[in-house]
């Protein structure tokens, strides 16, 4: 049983508290993990990112998972742990990187069951209005400040919705991380979405589809697309912006239903999340 007490814990840390604790401008500095002092490689990291922390027990589901969804979505741009009281293992780094205007709710019942999976459970908030190249190295340096924190895990998984797909894609080349990183991509108009990217400065094939810098051999990509007529933010679009031929990727589509209804943009990142955690739905 979660302890309500866990409420009155201090939610938000600064970065400028964790630059205390970490001088990234020099290969000596140390941080500690799990008890033990361990050195941080020399990298530069945005000075203005927040780190922020929420417990599951600020996360209610059900009726209050719109009120949730404001809690998690209302964090400062960075990095938002999410916690649980169990000592639970802590050998991979998750990361939910969410999409364009998200009101968070899609996000509130995937997070709490990594964060009750997993002890390195972080969300990833972002300015949805940067354009993807730039949000993508933005990203790839993140996922390579937040290692340098936590040097002993093993993996790395990025799930990312809709738009927050693509960053991640676009992230995917730059990531320069020693172990295997895995992004699985739900409802993403990776193709692209000319509404949300006609002023970005982006490159397209012949067939007049994003083309995405090649991915290293230590980083494994997924995509999980959504039935396009059951997905609200494609299926009014005379193509499906899902589809793109990507190398070195594994493309599932989602079922049309979920527990009875309708599996649409929102909801799939629930069936991607529980189904990467073993947890079974049905049609």
């Amino acid at each position: 049983m979660i302890k309500h007490g866990f409420t009155n814990r201090l939610k938000t840390l600064s970065l400028t508290f964790l630059i205390a604790l970490v001088s990234l401008g020099c290969t000596h500095s140390q941080v500690e993990v799990n008890g033990k002092p361990q050195a941080v490689p020399k990298m530069s990291a945005p000075t203005e990112w927040q780190f922020s922390q929420l417990w599951i027990n600020d996360l209610p589901l059900g009726a209050s998972i719109k009120a949730s969804g404001e809690v998690l979505i209302s964090q400062p741009e960075g990095f938002v742990r999410i916690l649980d009281d169990h000592v639970l293992p802590m050998n991979q780094l998750m990361i939910g990187v969410h999409g364009y205007a998200s009101e968070g709710y899609e996000w509130v019942a995937p997070v709490v069951q990594l964060a009750h999976n997993n002890g390195l459970t972080y969300f990833y908030r972002w300015d949805w209005t940067n354009c993807p190249e730039e949000a993508g190295q933005r990203l790839a340096h993140g996922i390579e400040y937040l290692y340098s924190l936590y040097p002993e895990v093993e993996e790395i998984v990025l799930f990312a919705h809709s738009y927050g797909g693509v960053i991640a894609t676009m992230a995917a080349g730059s990531i320069q991380v020693p172990i295997s990183v895995v992004i699985h991509t739900i409802a993403s108009p990776l193709a692209g979405y000319k509404r949300l990217m006609d002023q970005c400065d982006l490159t397209y094939d012949d067939a007049g589809k994003l083309v995405y810098p090649p991915f290293a051999d230590h980083i494994y990509h997924f995509q999980w697309l959504t039935q396009k007529d059951q997905d609200g933010a494609f299926r009014m679009l005379a193509t499906d912006p899902q589809v793109i031929d990507l190398p070195k990727s594994n493309v599932t589509r989602l079922p049309v239903s979920m527990d009875g209804h309708r599996l649409g943009h929102n909801w799939s990142v629930t069936w991607v999340v529980d189904t990467y955690l073993g947890i079974p739905h049905a049609p």
